[in-house]
């Protein structure tokens, strides 16, 4: 059974389980990442908690909630959804966008494009790189000029140190983003991740430093 279920109610060590175990390593879906960056946030969810979509909303002024993809979020989508599962993923499109007025959600790319009246789904490129390789292994995939500069700064003695204060990462923000990245709002979402810490994602923030 599909249903909406209201953030106050959720199973928080169910939702986090499932987005560990099925959600391909994004941190963006995770019940402290949501906390940090949304007004407020709902979930729709079949059975125990097998499959999940989280809903990002925020009151009009009218009272109304509607759906709202916030800040420092590339993508959500319906997590848990098997390739078999098509019928269930459009399911859970109708419910919510019934539910919440001007739906447009970032999809993660398992989900496929969507084919739904009245829901449009447009495919945008995402490039990944795979960690899982050997650094030797990535290295041949960088280009000369890439290959230069890394040598370039083997030479200028940089240190890589982690920092305990976010003082350094607002500072760098502010020196160095335009003034629409480096806006209160901005730098306060920011400040919120760095600040999460729980089972499944733990923000570190790291400087590179010349001696």
């Amino acid at each position: 059974m599909i249903r909406l279920i209201k953030n106050k109610d959720i199973d928080r060590d169910k939702w986090d389980r499932l987005i560990a175990e099925k959600g391909n390593s994004r941190m963006y879906a995770l019940s402290g990442y949501l906390d940090a960056v949304c007004r407020d946030w709902n979930a729709v969810i079949y059975g125990d908690y097998e499959v999940v979509m989280p809903i990002p909303i925020k009151k009009m002024w009218t009272g109304r909630l509607r759906f709202d993809m916030p800040l420092f979020i590339q993508q959500l989508g319906i997590i848990g959804l098997k390739d078999s599962d098509q019928e269930l993923k459009y399911q859970f499109i109708e419910l919510a966008s019934g539910l919440y007025p001007n739906f447009i959600h970032s999809f993660n790319h398992e989900n496929g494009l969507i084919e739904l009246d009245g829901f449009k789904s447009t495919d945008r490129t995402n490039y990944e790189l795979d960690l899982n390789k050997s650094y030797e292994a990535i290295r041949q995939g960088f280009s000369d000029n890439l290959i230069r500069n890394l040598k370039k700064s083997s030479n200028a003695k940089l240190t890589f140190r982690l920092s305990t204060k976010f003082d350094l990462l607002e500072s760098f923000i502010s020196h160095y983003s335009n003034s629409d990245d480096s806006s209160p709002k901005h730098v306060r979402a920011i400040k919120e991740i760095t600040e999460i810490k729980q089972l499944h994602f733990s923000s570190k923030i790291f400087s590179v430093c010349g001696s």
